[in-house]
């Protein structure tokens, strides 16, 4: 079973995630089974961060 969870954020946030934040969700996603994360721009404006792994 795998987890998913999904942020969506508005484009001024994008700053945020681009710094530090980069580094954080590496660390996390690392900690987890299969742990992966990705940023997506989004048409209207929006960021979607994704992040999950799976359950054992």
């Amino acid at each position: 079973m795998s987890v998913v969870i999904l942020l969506e954020l508005p484009l001024i946030y994008l700053p945020f995630f681009v710094g530090r934040s980069t580094v954080m969700m590496d660390a996390i996603a690392s900690e987890l089974p299969d742990g992966a994360w990705k940023m997506l721009g989004l048409p209207n404006g929006q960021v979607r961060v994704t992040l999950s792994w799976r359950l054992s």
